[in-house]
């Protein structure tokens, strides 16, 4: 979830953002809530081999972020889809 933050300013300033996930969906999750199920299963033997997923209530695309966004900040709030290799390009880019 908290690669969204990499996106508020392109959302503050030009109503959209860019990610190269097309239209899949994934179950979206705060760090805090992951740091706090591993603790959980730490310190507690109930959990001891086994295998947990930790995932979002809901599998989400990030059209369907844009447009809860457009609904909170009462603005059209617009996802553009990268082309993965496009992605790539960027980051060998940016070092």
């Amino acid at each position: 979830m908290q690669n969204m933050f990499l996106a508020t300013q392109t959302i503050a300033e030009h109503s959209s953002f860019f990610f190269g996930m097309g239209d899949a969906r994934m179950g979206m999750v705060d760090t805090r809530d992951v740091a706090e199920c591993a603790a959980e299963c730490v310190l507690n033997d109930h959990f001891n081999g086994n295998i947990y997923e930790v995932t979002g209530a809901k599998s989400l695309s990030y059209f369907d972020v844009a447009s809860a966004l457009s609904e909170e900040l009462k603005r059209t709030i617009t996802y553009v889809p990268v082309m993965p290799q496009d992605v790539y390009d960027g980051i060998v880019g940016a070092g």
